[in-house]
């Protein structure tokens, strides 16, 4: 009897086990799911695609929502664990999960469709629903209104301009969110402008454009007559192509006062409180033309200044003696933003390199208030020299719709010949009179002369060498040698190449340590992006060729890399990207080679 009730103890509990273990163990499984069925075009819906039994599936293709601006958010695993004990035996179970998380923005209005996708895990192919939602036209009201201005109407290709958004309120508003899709338009290169230089700290605020937080400012203003509290950013905008460009409205979705009702407060007296309802606003829809530069007359040496600029110069001191150094400096003005704008070498102007001593490398140019200064330290090369020549700086007047050259003029300098001290100056005799003199006295101070004829044979032998000193020196010689060269370059090439990353980081350090100055410009920054993707490259297991910021910003996230970092790199980014389509000089390129070095220093001390 014992032994069938024994028996059947271990029957119901391997019973139990198994059930236990067909209920835990779950299936592979993909879902998606909307936060929201109702929306406005330009109002923002969270998209996530759940997968059930694995932590690693592969993300999915989300090209086919052509209905949609999409925008990756991140993704993270969702695995839990726990336990199960048994007759004294305890299992552990573990539910694996991911999830996918994606940002939709309706492109238009109606009945629109949320396609199914693929989606593929553990080398399967699994395949979401497809839904639809309801997209609704947003419309003005009263209170708030936005509106999207452009500085100018018709500009050139390579043209600066202003833009600006702005929502105007009558009535208080919480949490607005600026959904600007024209922000991610190729016909266009944006620059952010920092408002931050020109306003009070009080009216500035962060408030969230598409997927980045913005710095916006609080002022008053007035539409239509009427007078509102405003909320605006500005941007540099460049035109890539030319033509009719229509530009994609801006929404603004927060939420506004609506109305008020009457509530009792803690004494019993009557309030009227503030009633908040959703909104979602458009701006009006602007146009710009965009215009071909000329390719007729286009000057030799013209490096892409599009606007009314002008050159100044002057130099210190203006006396100097033939190869003293002259302090010459360029001031460049009249764009908007002249991080990427240059001036000409002067190696490769004659009228300088003629009569002057010119550096190969000068100073990066230097961002002061509305100018940009170059310093140049140059030298006269002779005492026939009575002016630095005037500078010719080809550009493009959008004013006159002309090739222009802007001149600084020339600068009146007086050069002297250097003083040269020869030995007969010194001494007062001739060199030849003193040495016969010294040979005549044969006796009594011939060894003061140090002439060939009073040499002696020195020649020690090889008896030295058997000198147990000698001997110990010849030996640990090589052995500390061999030391060194162990610490020195040995070791560290192995440990790098056991470590793919301090491998890759010493690559791109070199590369950008052995620069290619023949490149042109806009070859050096494709470069130079590229050993910064390189190094994110291996330090993140990624294919170094397509990685953009939009891949990076979570990663570093993940990492808790500080926030003023990842701002470096989206910078680094813009620049090396805006400065390819710029065709700009050399100048740029130092500053942005020593922020990459720096910031990958940063990077290896922190993460």
């Amino acid at each position: 009897m014992k032994k069938q009730t024994r028996g059947f103890i271990i029957l119901f509990g391997l019973c139990f086990f198994f059930l236990a273990t067909s209920l835990f163990a779950e299936d592979i499984s993909v879902q998606a799911q909307l936060s929201q069925r109702n929306a406005y075009v330009g109002e923002a819906i969270v998209y996530q695609i759940q997968v059930t039994g694995s932590d690693s599936p592969d993300q999915p293709d989300l090209s086919g929502f052509t209905d949609f601006n999409v925008s990756f958010m991140g993704g993270q695993n969702t695995n839990q664990t726990f336990q199960m004990t048994v007759n004294g035996q305890t299992t552990r179970y573990e539910n694996k999960g991911y999830v996918f998380q994606y940002k939709l923005i309706p492109k238009g209005a109606g009945n629109l469709t949320v396609p199914s996708i693929d989606v593929k895990v553990n080398g399967r192919i699994f395949r979401t629903g497809a839904s639809s939602v309801y997209i609704q036209e947003p419309v003005e009201v009263d209170n708030f209104k936005a509106r999207v201005s452009l500085s100018k109407s018709s500009c050139y290709i390579g043209e600066q301009i202003y833009l600006s958004v702005t929502l105007y309120f009558g009535a208080n508003i919480q949490s607005p969110i600026f959904s600007v899709p024209l922000l991610n338009d190729d016909r266009f290169h944006f620059i952010p402008v920092d408002q931050s230089k020109s306003t009070q700290k009080d009216d500035l605020v962060n408030i969230q454009v598409n997927d980045e937080e913005m710095i916006m400012k609080i002022a008053q203003g007035t539409l239509n007559g009427q007078k509102y509290n405003t909320l605006s950013f500005s941007m540099i905008v460049i035109p890539r192509v030319s033509g009719d460009l229509v530009l994609d409205k801006a929404t603004v979705s927060f939420d506004g006062v609506s109305g008020y009702r009457n509530v009792q407060d803690f004494f019993g007296r009557t309030v009227r409180k503030e009633q908040y309802s959703k909104f979602v606003v458009p701006s009006n829809q602007a146009r710009l033309t965009s215009l071909e530069l000329p390719r007729a007359n286009r000057p030799p040496g013209f490096s892409g200044l599009v606007g009314e600029y002008k050159v100044a110069a002057e130099a210190y001191p203006l006396e100097v003696k033939v190869g003293d150094p002259i302090t010459y400096t360029v001031k460049l003005s009249g764009g908007l933003y002249m991080q990427y704008d240059d001036i000409p070498d002067l190696n490769e102007l004659s009228a300088f390199n003629e009569n002057f001593k010119i550096p190969k490398d000068r100073a990066p140019g230097k961002i002061q208030g509305s100018e940009k200064l170059f310093l140049h330290t140059i030298r006269a090369s002779n005492k026939d020299v009575k002016e630095i020549p005037s500078l010719e700086i080809p550009c493009f007047n959008t004013k006159t719709g002309k090739y222009e050259k802007i001149v600084a003029p020339a600068i009146p300098i007086e050069v002297e010949p250097t003083a040269t001290l020869t030995y007969l100056d010194v001494q007062g005799e001739d060199p030849e009179e003193i040495k016969k003199d010294v040979e005549s006295w044969k006796e009594g101070i011939a060894y003061n002369y140090t002439g060939p004829s009073v040499l002696r044979s020195q020649n020690a032998g090889l008896s030295g060498l058997t000198h147990p000193a000698m001997l110990l020196f010849l030996i640990i010689l090589p052995l500390a040698y061999l030391v060194l060269l162990y610490m020195f370059r040995l070791r560290p090439l192995i440990e790098a190449r056991r470590n793919p990353v301090k491998l890759a980081l010493q690559q791109v350090l070199k590369n950008l340590g052995n620069w290619d100055e023949s490149l042109s410009s806009a070859d050096q920054y494709n470069v130079l992006l590229e050993q910064l993707k390189y190094y994110f490259g291996a330090k993140f297991s990624k294919k170094a060729g397509a990685l953009t910021f939009a891949d990076l910003k979570p990663i570093l996230q993940s990492e808790k890399t500080p926030q003023e970092l990842i701002d470096e790199v989206r910078s680094i980014y813009e620049v090396c990207e805006a400065a390819r389509y710029a065709n700009q000089g050399k100048v740029g390129v130092e500053e942005m080679k020593t922020r990459v070095i720096n910031l990958i220093n940063q990077l290896e001390r922190g993460l």
